[in-house]
Formats: structure tokens, sequence, C-alpha cells
């Protein structure tokens, strides 16, 4: 007998087991830490060993509780399910759930939320991450404005406020707006999957990239591609960003400075690192703002760029192209109860990795990155004496 995600809430079964010590069961186990759903362990068909710290593991067979009051999560691969429910109706037990994706929205949707619903029901989005960096929005709202494409609907979301200034952009250009309680990106990242769980592709940008003429349009066809011709099944598709560990090095080659960064700061490395210059150094930041040429002039030059670069290093994630199913894959991003800056992008690009989907980069488009945190004030003051260049 199936139960629903709803019995989670109203507290209606006393005992809930996660059944499976596998990735996905390891995940939920700190999902239901986040929402305060009490857990009595993890339960394996036949125990091998297994152990899980601050958790404890149980062959099915020592679980003694009252079967009307005991709920079981089911997290194991779906060859495994059949297996599994014959098992617990074997130990007369009766209630369960399979967790898939479905679950997974259903769950995030419980959160604490506020959505204005301008949805056309297209199948592609834009979450926009926002709230903090108001000085920005106006170059890069009305870029999103001028650029995306009339078949992505767009959702403007900002994590832990609610902002009047958003909601009223958001209203005067159609757009949809999502805000929660708690800050946390990774989080309002989960409930936004959640709402838009029929979209298949999904961009998502911060609200300090500025966005070039047909950087949407190029990221959705560069994936088509890779799915026609490469050996590689993707994972994420991006655009060249100059202020960005993998991306400022080709741009540097591709408009021949790469000598003149070097000598001020030191071996243009490929990799995103919180102690690369590229990142922790302000004036890194200016010079690829200043020497590079103005950003619309540059994703001109490259526009016929053809070939796409396979990035082997960690990647910044401020701008993205990802399909609805990479997150279901990934059960969501973790949420710790912090902000979570950057768990996404450490998430999203191990699990490339470790799923072998490919982390590509297209060099026929570019967008603007604004600056890596340490850069911001100077970056602010470059901004505020060149705002034509943004």
């Amino acid at each position: 007998m199936t139960a629903k995600i709803d019995d989670l809430w109203n507290r209606k079964y006393k005992n809930i087991w996660i059944y499976g010590a596998g990735r996905i069961g390891k995940k939920l186990l700190k999902d239901f830490d986040f929402f305060n759903i009490s857990i009595r362990g993890v339960v394996i068909s036949n125990y091998d060993g297994t152990r899980i710290p601050n958790t404890p593991v149980y062959e099915l067979a020592r679980v003694t509780t009252s079967s009307e009051e005991t709920l079981f999560i089911i997290t194991s691969s779906p060859v495994f399910h059949s297996e599994i429910i014959d098992h617990l109706k074997k130990y007369h037990f009766e209630h369960y759930i399979i967790w898939d994706s479905r679950s997974l929205c259903e769950l995030w949707r419980h959160i604490d939320y506020r959505f204005v619903d301008r949805r056309a029901q297209n199948n592609k989005c834009c979450f926009i991450l926002a709230g903090y960096k108001e000085f920005l929005w106006k170059n890069v709202f009305m870029r999103f404005k001028q650029f995306i494409p009339k078949d992505v609907d767009v959702c403007v979301i900002s994590s832990g406020i609610y902002s009047d200034k958003l909601e009223k952009i958001a209203r005067e250009n159609g757009w949809s707006y999502l805000s929660t309680a708690i800050n946390s990106v990774t989080l309002a990242q989960n409930v936004a999957f959640s709402i838009y769980e029929n979209y298949e592709w999904v961009y998502k940008a911060d609200e300090d990239i500025f966005i070039t003429d047909g950087a949407f349009e190029k990221l959705f066809a560069n994936y088509q591609n890779i799915i026609a011709v490469s050996n590689y099944e993707p994972g994420l598709v991006a655009p060249l960003i100059p202020v960005n560990g993998f991306g400022y090095r080709k741009i540097l080659d591709k408009i021949g400075k790469v000598d003149q960064f070097e000598r001020r700061f030191g071996r243009a490395m490929i990799g995103g690192n919180p102690d690369s210059e590229i990142e922790k150094n302000p004036e890194a930041a200016v010079f690829m703002w200043r020497e590079c040429p103005q950003l619309d002039l540059l994703n001109k030059m490259l526009e016929k760029e053809e070939q796409m670069d396979l990035c082997s290093v960690r990647f910044s994630i401020g701008f993205i192209l990802i399909k609805h199913s990479v997150w279901e894959a990934m059960q969501g991003f973790t949420v710790s109860g912090n902000t979570d800056m950057g768990t996404d992008e450490e998430e999203l690009c191990a699990y490339c990795i470790n799923a072998s989907r490919a982390i590509m980069v297209s060099n026929n488009t570019v967008v603007g990155h604004f600056s890596f945190g340490g850069q911001t004030l100077r970056m602010k003051e470059f901004y505020s004496a060149n705002l034509d260049w943004f």
C-alpha cells in the first residue's frame, strides 16, 4: 500500500525508515534532517556491515515496530523495487513510498515561499538568482529583457528576501517571481526546479551576469549538436566568460593578451580556484573587463567560432544550460540551513564527473560575469566609471 508525501508532514507514521543505504538514501537523510522529519534509521534487505555516521542501519528482519505505524521510503534502483516490496510484505509491512523525482518535487514545495506565477508553459525556463546586487539590476535586467528568446519562461528568484523592486521588474516583463523565507541558494533552486517540474530545459543565471545577443540560442543549439555528433553525453553547457577560471584563459588566447596578463598576475592557469588570481585579485577582474573588447563586440567577434571545448576542471556556473532531469538525477542540491553559496556548483560539477556527463563550453558566445566576491568593491568602482562598457 503506497503512502503519500503529505503523510511525512502530518506525522501519520511514528516510525519512518529509509530503505536503501546508497547515494540517494544518504542524501535523503540530510534533506529529512533539514525538514525536521524524524527517521528511525536506514534499512537494508540483508545486513552487510554497512555503516552510516550517526544513523543506525538495520536488516529488515530486525525491525519490530507496528506495521500500521511504520513507513518505509524506498530509495533503491527501480530494478529492485518489486523485490523490496515483496520483502516488506513478507514481514507484514504495508506502507511505503517509492522515492523518485516527483517525490522530490513534492518535498520541496512544502518550504515557506512566495511565488507569483506568470508561466507561459514553455518547455524552457530561465532562473535568475537575484536580490543582493541591486546596483547592477538596471543593466543586467535590461540585457535579459533585450536578449531572452520568446520561448523561454523567466523566473526571478530571491533567496531569503522578498523584494518589491524585483517583483516589479518581473511584473513589467511578464516574468514569474519566487522568493524564499530561508536564505539558501540551493533551497531556492530546489523549490524552483520543483515548481517547474514539467520544463525540460533550464537556464540558470546569477544577477551579476551580463547576457549577450544569441547566448540563449547558441547554448541550446550547441547542446543539441553535442548530442548529435559528439561522443559525450552533456551534463551542462555554458558560454565563454572572461572573469571565470576556465574561460579567461581561452579569451586571453583569442585576443592575444596572455603575456600581458601573465606579466601582471603570473601564469594564467586554467581552473576554478579561490586562490587563483582570476578569482581573488580585484585587479585581475578589472583587467579582463578593460583589456578585452567591449562585451558585445567580443561576442560578435566570436560568433563564427565552431569548436566547443570540454571543460576538465571545476566550472563556475554563473550562466549555464542543463536539463531538468540532471537536477532530478542529483536528487536536488544539498541544503544545510546556511546560505549554501557554491554548494550547487560543487555538487553539479561532482555529479557531471561521477555520472560521466560532460561540461561543455561554447566558443561562439560570451557573456560577462561582473566579479567574484572579493573583487566586488573594486569592480563596483570600475563599473560606476565605465557604465557604457556594460
